[in-house]
């Protein structure tokens, strides 16, 4: 598992290796998590899996799911929700 805060920290850590699932906050310090989903969608024919996780499912959730994620999960969630979207995306 690799944990990044930002957009940089994430863009370093998939560009260090492979990469399954990412768990894309929609509102990140260095600018938002939408243009981080259409970098990944671009870079390559494999790509991680993205289910995106917003405060605010309704205009960002579909936005999200326009960009290429798999899957959006409100928050506030519980962990039996985001394990079961994981194992969804991974299966895809």
């Amino acid at each position: 598992m690799v944990l990044a805060g930002s957009l940089a920290e994430a863009r370093a850590a998939l560009a260090l290796g492979a990469v399954d699932v990412v768990l894309l906050d929609m509102n990140l310090p260095d600018g938002h998590g939408l243009s981080l989903a259409a970098e990944v969608r671009r870079d390559g024919e494999r790509h991680p899996a993205l289910v995106a996780l917003t405060g605010s499912a309704g205009d960002q959730g579909d936005a999200a799911l326009a960009a290429g994620c798999s899957a959006v999960l409100g928050k506030p969630y519980e962990a039996g929700q985001l394990c079961a979207l994981v194992a969804a995306a991974l299966s895809d």
